[in-house]
């Protein structure tokens, strides 16, 4: 991507969170997030019932390695527990997300 940056709201990244989660546009970020899963004793219904629910922890970060916007998002697993999921989006693809990590 070349060019300045748009900066992301919290807001924005929250609407395109919802809309990509509510229409099934995302994908994990293959094989860290699944890893990441196991070693936390996470199952997929936690990152659900996160994605359903959440609130979002900071600010959208730009990481230029990965040329996409990260942010955190905050909710609780199926026991009531916290549980954060970082969260990828695109710039030109603000239709889908991507599950980066979780802990």
């Amino acid at each position: 991507m070349t060019g300045a940056i748009a900066v992301l709201s919290k807001k924005q990244a929250e609407e395109i969170i919802r809309k990509a989660y509510h229409n099934g546009n995302f994908v994990l970020a293959e094989p860290h997030f699944t890893e990441s899963m196991k070693k936390r004793n996470v199952i997929i219904r936690d990152i659900l019932n996160v994605m359903e629910k959440f609130k979002i922890a900071n600010d959208p970060q730009w990481n230029s390695d990965f040329e996409q916007y990260r942010c955190r998002v905050v909710g609780k697993n199926i026991e009531g527990v916290k549980l954060t999921v970082v969260v990828g989006i695109l710039p030109d693809q603000k239709d889908s997300i991507i599950l980066l990590t979780v802990f």
